[in-house]
């Protein structure tokens, strides 16, 4: 293997008298290839199949095709199940609201659209309409905003647009009132945010303008100016010595702090900050090495607000003071907990902290010491996949998925602690038929690994069941409770849903993803194979 991930999908499913076929597979033929990886030989006889633009390779996809597609065709029931999908995959998603100065935005799709449409609330009791269709862009509905991020002040709107998947990107901003787009095109932008400053934005760019081919080398990172030509953007962090290290710039909410964030990986990433109320202040180091990750959540007056896995495995959040920042000055604000704490937000006086707790996610919240925790009630075993807070505004939200339900948006106030539906998907099924629970299998080496079950209620787990079993276990990507159309109509006809959360992802802090990396990977997943009884 060259990536030390383990991805397993299983799926063994009862097709009736389809079963009884005799099955002539194309044949595929066998090398003489052997590795020798530190003195164990691993044969790979299937090398040849890498080279996906060999001529050869390209005959066995259509061979491998036409058996797959002369099978499916026998199965009664397809077209039934392809109805089914297709009616469920017609569901109405919404995205967190963000504000934007006194109103909000947020994002909707209807399931059929190539991409979700913007809407627009000037006020949570107003009814939101349609703002900005992105679809209208191109005719193929390829274009898409990857990301939106408002003006402190609410009176514009930046866009990150990306063209058929491109990772290269360019910012555009229109005025939020009229609608009208300014006239400045930012490209030549990739691995970017957008980060708001009196009249323009911190962003980041290569030079050479976004051609599709280019070597990513020598990110920089530059101040706009809004109504002025890219060329005059001013030149604010660069590397000429490190050519491969990408930065990315970050504002406070106050509009004081400048945070730059540089990486050479995927993890680990060094902070420099600059006060920006001060005329005398310069871009300093508060982290030099990579080793560790460090996200800027905000700040309190002096005070910087950083959530770090340094010395805390499960992650944890300091404090450091702007005007004192040697390591040996650090807070410790939220200590580590026995639980990895996964993201956390500032929000109206308040740190919203977002932990994950055998895979599934719990809401706390505590005052800006760090103290006075208390839970927001979730039901049952779910994920969080985004949280969107400000401090100058009582009202958070986020929204929460079971593998059993879509999105649903709660919205949440900090003021008087109510917690009620912003928005919810609404699908032809019933919810209440359906369970999950979680149990914990011994791996090999001893170590307890959860899984959670999915099933139609009344139904039994005996070994005998049509199982799906999914597994993932790589790049510190936890397996969390999520929603899937085609998982929903494969348990409506009583079929298992197996997920376990191996080794090398992010469940249980970096001490687990590191478990299942390097010379330490190992097939967990076997151990689990074995049992017939889950």
């Amino acid at each position: 293997m060259k990536n030390y991930i383990l991805a397993v999908s299983l799926v063994f499913l009862s097709w009736g008298s389809t079963c009884a076929q005799v099955l002539n597979y194309p044949k595929t033929k066998k090398v003489d290839q052997t590795d020798d990886y530190h003195g164990t030989k691993v044969a790979d006889p299937y090398r040849w199949l890498e080279d996906d633009h060999a001529l050869e390779t390209k005959g066995w996809v259509v061979q491998e095709n036409a058996f797959t597609e002369k099978y499916m065709s026998t199965i009664p029931f397809r077209d039934t199940l392809k109805a089914r999908m297709s009616q469920l995959w017609k569901i109405i998603s919404y995205g967190v609201p963000f504000k934007c100065g006194k109103s909000y935005f947020y994002y909707r799709h209807d399931g059929v659209q190539n991409q979700p449409v913007l809407f627009y609330l000037k006020s949570l009791e107003f009814v939101p309409y349609a703002y900005f269709d992105p679809n209208k862009i191109s005719e193929k509905g390829t274009t898409a905003i990857t990301q939106t991020i408002p003006s402190p002040d609410g009176n514009f709107l930046a866009f990150q647009v990306s063209e058929a998947g491109s990772d290269w990107n360019v910012i555009r901003v229109k005025d939020v009132k009229t609608l009208k787009s300014l006239p400045e095109i930012i490209s030549g932008v990739k691995f970017s945010s957008v980060a708001w400053y009196k009249n323009g934005f911190y962003y980041s760019r290569y030079e050479n303008k976004g051609t599709l081919n280019a070597i990513n080398e020598f990110h920089k990172v530059y101040y706009h100016t809004l109504n002025t030509n890219q060329e005059q953007d001013v030149l604010v962090w660069e590397d000429k010595e490190h050519p491969k290290r990408n930065f990315s710039a970050a504002v406070s909410e106050d509009q004081r702090f400048l945070i730059i964030s540089g990486s050479e990986s995927t993890s680990g990433n060094s902070v420099y900050f600059q006060d920006l109320l001060n005329p005398q202040s310069k871009l300093t180091a508060i982290v030099k090495g990579f080793d560790h990750d460090f996200d800027f959540l905000g700040n309190s007056s002096d005070r910087l607000f950083i959530l770090t896995n340094y010395k805390a495995s499960r992650n944890k959040i300091i404090s450091i003071d702007s005007k004192n920042f040697n390591e040996a000055n650090w807070k410790d604000l939220i200590a580590e907990q026995k639980d990895i704490l996964k993201s956390a937000s500032l929000g109206y006086k308040n740190i919203i902290t977002h932990y994950m707790k055998d895979a599934s996610s719990r809401l706390y919240v505590f005052d800006m010491k760090g103290l006075k925790p208390y839970e927001i009630p979730l039901t049952g075993f779910g994920t969080i996949e985004s949280i969107s807070a400000s401090q100058s505004d009582s009202n958070m939200f986020f929204n929460y998925t079971t593998f059993t339900a879509p999105s649903t948006v709660y919205r949440y106030n900090l003021k008087n602690a109510r917690l009620g539906v912003q928005f919810k998907s609404i699908l032809p099924y019933k919810e209440e038929e359906f369970e999950t629970k979680q149990v914990f299998y011994t791996s090999k080496d001893g170590t307890k690994i959860p899984m959670f079950l999915v099933h139609k209620k009344g139904v039994v787990p005996n070994g005998d069941l049509p199982t799906l079993l999914y597994g993932y276990g790589g790049f510190n990507i936890s397996k969390t409770p999520e929603f899937k159309v085609e998982r929903l109509v494969f348990l409506e006809q009583g079929g298992l849903l197996a997920v376990p959360n191996l080794r090398g992802g992010g469940e249980y802090g970096s001490d687990w993803h590191e478990a299942g990396t390097k010379e330490k990977s190992k097939m967990f997943l076997m151990t689990l194979l074995q049992r017939r009884n889950i």
